[in-house]
């Protein structure tokens, strides 16, 4: 047990050392790197989301490329998602700029235990983001993942913007800068996962799009949406509000219709035990001691 402790404090201790580096790096060369690599990523966006399409072709028939071609292939795709990835992780890095502080300033955290808050939030949500693509690559749905990562990266981008919020002297521009990191991180995720679904041919049944209905009227959307998913109407229907909400009444009919029917109807009064009883301990009696009475 002291030994895992120990290892943990030299790890904490490492990611430190880390930071104190990274901290030393003159702002004009992150500025420089930031641009170069926006452009890059700008430039082979498009490149990136055709070779994580061809990825999951590969990954749905795996004979179609095979031998040296599947070298090359794999290596194409990996160049093309370079400058996506390193622009994926500084949108991170601005994130973990932001926990890290939170930890350190406001839970008190030091010698690298701070770089435990990024490494649960925004770490969570990398993790199951590659979860999400295993599923995929798996035929399985990938909706409980999906789940995990935006809950991962709301919960990351409402500390930071709380932190940078009172940090920076209630400016919310500031907060809602730092928040966004955590969540652009993730929507490029999504972009990426549906080229990969799109190749491996993995087909996601449509939900409607609710909008501002979300805030209208909030409760019924609710009961729409979770009556759309777990009691889908017949297939091809459109996915559209006026359906899902047909098929919220729908379910809502067939269930009340069930209890009606587990409802039993009483059974006629009858004659109970003891009233029987009572009538047969009477009709025993001798007749003509009833007519002395």
């Amino acid at each position: 047990m002291l030994r895992v402790q120990a290892e943990g404090e030299r790890l904490m201790t490492g990611l430190g050392r880390v930071g104190e580096l990274v901290d030393r790096v003159p702002p004009g060369v992150w500025v420089g790197l930031v641009v170069a690599n926006v452009v890059l990523t700008v430039g082979t966006w498009s490149a990136a989301r055709r070779r994580l399409r061809r990825a999951g072709e590969r990954v749905a028939y795996p004979g179609v490329v095979s031998g040296r071609a599947k070298s090359k292939d794999t290596a194409l795709t990996v160049a093309a998602l370079v400058p996506a990835g390193l622009f994926w992780a500084m949108v991170l890095a601005g994130s973990l700029h932001g926990l890290v502080a939170f930890g350190r300033d406001v839970l008190g955290w030091r010698d690298g235990w701070e770089y435990l808050v990024p490494d649960t939030l925004d770490g969570v949500s990398v993790t199951f983001a590659f979860l999400a693509l295993r599923a995929v690559r798996k035929q399985k749905t990938p909706d409980r993942c999906y789940r995990v990562v935006w809950g991962a990266a709301a919960a990351s981008a409402t500390v930071n913007f709380a932190y940078e919020y009172a940090d920076s002297g209630h400016n919310i521009a500031a907060g809602g800068y730092v928040a966004l990191l955590s969540l652009l991180g993730m929507v490029m995720f999504h972009e990426f996962l549906d080229q990969f679904e799109d190749g491996a041919a993995y087909i996601k049944r449509d939900n409607p799009k609710f909008g501002l209905r979300w805030i209208t009227w909030p409760t019924n959307t609710f009961c729409a949406a979770v009556a759309w998913r777990n009691h889908p109407p017949a297939e091809g229907t459109p996915a559209t509000v006026l359906n899902a909400v047909a098929n919220l009444n729908d379910v809502r009919t067939a269930k009340r219709a069930a209890r009606e029917a587990r409802v039993v109807c009483p059974a006629p009064a009858g004659p109970s035990r003891h009233a029987s009883a009572g009538r047969t301990r009477s009709g025993s009696r001798h007749p003509a001691t009833r007519r002395r009475r």
